[in-house]
């Protein structure tokens, strides 16, 4: 081989080489830039202390996001016990009303089934505002009329589990059922969550607060900010749910 050629192929082999290790210390920190100029190429060690600053700000972040998240899990939570127990609510009033046990509690876990949705979407924030939880309440006792209906036409075709011969007992209509229904889910679901989103939001404030000053000592401008305008959400979410109702609006 060629001589030249040789040489031409190795030093383009090391320069390959040579490259891809520059970006390797460049990502891992251990070189802060490289340029290549008239002068010939330039290389900077990274600055270590900006590095570590990174890092700390990153950290807090990254804690702070993951508290966020506990926090909106906790309504989650909150509102999936108090759909739960508004089954044992239902229960207790259905009892006056429908003479078989099993049937009971196959329809008052039913009627809880729309409850668990709204709870796990989570937009309590927006749908129990005062001006919206009417309108929210009709569309959770829609959903909760339908599923009466279904298990109303199935029951229908159903037989006594005790007594194959006699049929399941009609169930009363869902107009007279309805009104007491949506007292209950109003006084034991919807008022609890609301007042329980707003205890969340207080702890987010708190949380965005105790981190603002750990920013500014790092000299983080932007999550300084950033913290500040979730304080000033949170509490205008406050200030929208404490607002006492119009007249019609609830």
């Amino acid at each position: 081989m060629d001589t030249d050629l040789l040489k031409i192929i190795i030093i383009g082999v090391l320069g390959e080489i040579g490259f891809i290790l520059l970006l390797f210390f460049i990502k891992k920190g251990w070189i802060g830039s490289a340029s290549i100029g008239k002068s010939g190429a330039s290389i900077t060690a990274a600055n270590k202390k900006e590095v570590q600053r990174q890092y700390d700000t990153g950290t807090i972040k990254y804690n702070q996001d993951n508290e966020v998240k506990k926090y909106d899990d906790e309504l989650t939570n909150f509102a999936i016990e108090k759909s739960d127990k508004l089954r044992r609510t239902l229960a207790i009033e259905l009892n006056s009303r429908i003479i078989c046990l099993g049937t009971i509690r196959a329809l008052s876990g039913g009627l809880r089934f729309p409850l668990y949705d709204a709870s796990r979407k989570n937009d309590f924030k927006e749908k129990l505002r005062p001006e919206n939880i009417k309108a929210y309440m009709i569309e959770i006792i829609k959903e909760i009329v339908e599923e009466y209906k279904a298990f109303s036409i199935e029951r229908e075709m159903s037989f006594c589990g005790n007594d194959a011969k006699i049929k399941c007992p009609e169930l009363p209509s869902v107009d007279s059922l309805i009104d007491d229904v949506q007292k209950k889910i109003i006084e034991n679901w919807a008022l609890p969550i609301r007042s329980k989103n707003i205890e969340i939001c207080y702890k987010k404030i708190a949380l965005y607060k105790e981190n603002i000053p750990k920013y500014k000592h790092l000299g983080d401008e932007v999550n300084v900010r950033i913290a500040e305008n979730c304080i000033n959400k949170n509490l205008e979410r406050i200030r929208v749910l404490e607002r006492k109702p119009e007249p019609g609006e609830f």
